[in-house]
């Protein structure tokens, strides 16, 4: 694996680096259903940090619009048939 920056120059390792080298080697693990196992459960794990992200946010945006709409009276609209 060869890290180069922007301009194609070697570039120092760092821990970014390593966890890329990390996750991808395959010794670690019985067989290679156990690795595809693995990527499975990363993948899971990252999907429900995200969920609970997006959920903070929308309950940000409603402890941020509650003051707005509170006492606000809503307005019904009538259609006549014609």
């Amino acid at each position: 694996m060869v890290v180069q920056t922007i301009d194609g120059e070697y570039q120092a390792l760092d821990n970014r680096t390593l966890q890329k080298l990390f996750i991808g080697d395959t010794h670690r693990y019985k067989n290679e259903f156990e690795f595809i196992r693995q990527l499975h459960m990363e993948d899971e794990k990252l999907y429900k940090m995200k969920q609970k992200e997006q959920d903070e946010f929308i309950r940000a945006c409603q402890r941020d619009i509650a003051p707005i709409l509170r006492g606000r009276k809503s307005v019904t609209a009538k259609v006549q048939n014609g």
